[in-house]
């Protein structure tokens, strides 16, 4: 096979219902350069692996990878980007898919005009569980976003990205070991670590939203949990000069922590989360006193709320 121009890059884990479909809107995009397409399955117990093996079959751009052993997402992520021997890398889970067949020719051409880039993107439908689709379009819809941006919140999906290769090295180890953090929103900020993001105003791929998915496993307090270890770990990989932006960052998302803690009645935990957004405030850009205002007054509220319970049970 000549060299690619593009790696798809792809995971998948017990995906027989949907991995042809994932991998047909791989195949069946339309360019003037080369494609691979490496897939990696994750030890599936279903039919993913015979599905997988019938349509490598099919064509030689395909690379599989089919494991005796399951390692995890990032693992398998980590392990398929790095088999990748593209310039560039675009990426679709199993569940996912692409709907535009020009979808990687007009990302490939933005990267190659404008080589400041980091990477391009483009918004994608959200599928719900009984196939109502939503168009997700990031914030503003500007041509041009930063790692500012990102840090804000991680508005690229999963099936929208295509990179330059070089600017991923690999994950950090203590994503390993934090396996709530969103590996697509690390990765997204380690390659904007490089340069802008290109915006390209048109819907391309399809985003299935499921009950059985790790970030849909757990509970709101584990869920922003995992984004204070986010941002906890993320400012030694993106430069002192954004120390700034993930102290505030980390301050508003500990006072979200405080307003679930209270919603859970654990006062004392709450408290305990308010005075680590006090700190990080110190070492930021103060930006939303009005929200912290409200996490004062609700925690305060709780806090009178707790002695008050105790009384109205013991009058029972």
């Amino acid at each position: 096979m000549t060299e690619p121009k593009v790696s798809v890059a792809m995971i998948t884990y017990n995906h027989e219902q949907y991995i042809e479909t994932a991998v047909r809107g791989a195949l069946n995009q339309k360019t003037d350069f080369p494609v691979e397409i490496v897939i990696a399955d994750d030890c599936s117990a279903d039919r993913t692996p015979q599905i997988l093996s019938q349509l490598a079959a099919e064509s030689d751009c395909i690379r599989l990878i089919l494991r005796d052993q399951n390692i995890g997402a990032e693992k398998n992520f980590a392990d398929v980007y790095a088999r990748c021997a593209g310039e560039y890398v675009a990426f679709v889970d199993g569940d996912d898919y692409w709907i535009d067949d020009e979808k990687l020719q007009i990302q490939a051409d933005l990267l190659d005009s404008a080589p400041e880039l980091s990477m391009a993107f483009h918004p994608v439908y959200a599928m719900s569980f009984d196939g109502e689709k939503e168009a997700i379009y990031p914030p503003d819809r500007k041509a041009r976003y930063t790692l500012d941006d990102l840090l804000s919140g991680n508005m690229i999906y999963a099936c929208s990205p295509m990179t330059r290769r070089r600017y991923f090295p690999g994950y950090p180890e203590w994503k390993f070991k934090s396996r709530a953090v969103p590996g697509d929103w690390v990765h997204n900020c380690i390659v904007a670590t490089n340069g802008p993001i290109g915006y390209i105003d048109r819907v391309m791929g399809v985003y299935r939203r499921h009950h059985y998915g790790q970030w849909n496993s757990i509970n709101a307090v584990q869920r922003i949990q995992s984004v204070i270890d986010f941002y906890t770990n993320i400012g030694g990989l993106i430069g002192d000069d954004k120390s700034g932006v993930v102290r505030q960052q980390l301050s508003e998302t500990e006072m979200k922590l405080a307003r679930a803690y209270c919603r859970q009645g654990e006062v004392a935990i709450a408290w305990a989360a308010v005075g680590r957004a006090s700190r990080n405030l110190l070492g930021g850009v103060f930006k939303a006193p009005k929200r912290y205002a409200l996490t004062i007054l609700h925690v305060l509220g709780a806090s009178f709320m707790v002695p008050f319970r105790s009384i109205v049970r013991s009058t029972k």
